[in-house]
Formats: C-alpha cells, sequence, structure tokens
C-alpha cells in the first residue's frame, strides 16, 4: 500500500492562479499556474525568479515603466521603491 503526504495532498487543495506570465529576464510568456498569493514565478525558459503574471490589477490610471522596460516594482523599507528587474531605485515619482 503506498504512503499518502498529507501535505502534498493538502497542497493540491489549496487555490491556485492561472494566468498568462511573462519573465523580466528572458521576455519568455507562458501560461502560469501557482498558489494564491505567489508573486515571483520561476521561468521555465532561464530558471530565473523574474516571472510576473500580466493583467495584475492596477490602482489608478498610471503606470510606470523602468528605462530597462520593466513594469514591475518592489518597495524595501530602506531604500524605497526599485524596479524588479535592475533594481534600479525609483525616484522623483511620488
Amino acid at each position: 500500500m503506498p504512503v499518502i503526504s498529507l501535505a502534498e495532498a493538502r497542497a493540491e487543495r489549496e487555490p491556485h492562479a492561472t494566468g498568462k506570465a511573462k519573465c523580466q529576464s528572458c521576455s519568455h510568456e507562458w501560461v502560469a499556474v501557482a498558489p494564491v498569493g505567489t508573486y515571483e514565478l520561476e521561468c521555465p525558459e532561464c530558471a530565473a525568479t523574474k516571472g510576473y503574471y500580466l493583467g495584475a490589477m492596477l490602482r489608478g490610471e498610471e503606470t510606470f515603466v523602468c528605462n530597462c522596460g520593466c513594469d514591475v516594482f518592489r518597495t524595501s523599507p530602506v531604500h524605497g521603491p526599485y524596479c524588479v528587474n535592475c533594481a534600479t531605485p525609483v525616484s522623483g515619482w511620488f
């Protein structure tokens, strides 16, 4: 009789999100499936963890794009907002 992993069975029942994703490193696009709350996806092409769902929900109408072409940003409590692709700090937006 096979042994059933309760942790794996629980993970399979968690809600998952699916949608088009794009790697900010190599520009590869694919359909991703990940547990809800996952915000960084591993690219199946280059293995970088710079994949993000396309068509993310935005607040307001303005969007910002870094000089490198990336439109995904993070905020550090020490350094403030920065580009997830090239780590360039954001300046002059606020």
